[in-house]
């Protein structure tokens, strides 16, 4: 007589396999949501990260922070100016907006006609703040080039 596997045999190995899945999963999601954090507004390290070759997302991160919780209409721009630095170049048509560079997203890999990989580098973010004609801070966005 022939034997056929015990489908108890089968059930434990699918799922363990499902568990193992799972927990991939769940590892990986975990991972994913402490890299891409949001980060809680700090002057000092804004202002360390100046640099218009700083790739490390440290503004970007923090800019919801900024945003909610810092930011208010009605603020002078010297305030402005001593949270977040001077500005470094005019972004708007604007000459008296206060832009600051964020960050590069990630950028994305594309597969061309040919098979080969092409990588192609992020947009760039920035914080553009406009004032009324009382220095005031009137409004913000985000603009991304």
């Amino acid at each position: 007589m022939c034997e056929s596997p015990q489908p108890t045999n089968w059930r434990r190995i699918w799922i363990t396999s499902l568990v193992i899945l799972g927990a991939l999963v769940f590892a990986g999601l975990w991972i994913r949501a402490i890299i891409s954090q949001d980060q809680k507004f700090d002057s000092d390290i804004w202002k360390s990260q100046s640099s218009l070759i700083d790739e490390s997302g440290l503004r970007l991160r923090m800019v919801n922070d900024l945003q909610q919780n810092v930011l208010k209409h009605g603020m002078l721009r010297n305030e402005i100016e001593s949270l977040l630095g001077k500005k470094l170049l005019v972004l708007t048509t604007h000459p008296d907006d206060l832009t600051y560079r964020l960050g590069v997203d990630a950028g994305s890999g594309a597969i061309s006609r040919h098979g080969s990989v092409m990588q192609t580098r992020g947009r760039v973010h920035w914080l553009v703040l406009k004032f009324n004609e009382r220095d005031r801070l009137d409004e913000w966005s985000v603009v991304t080039r």
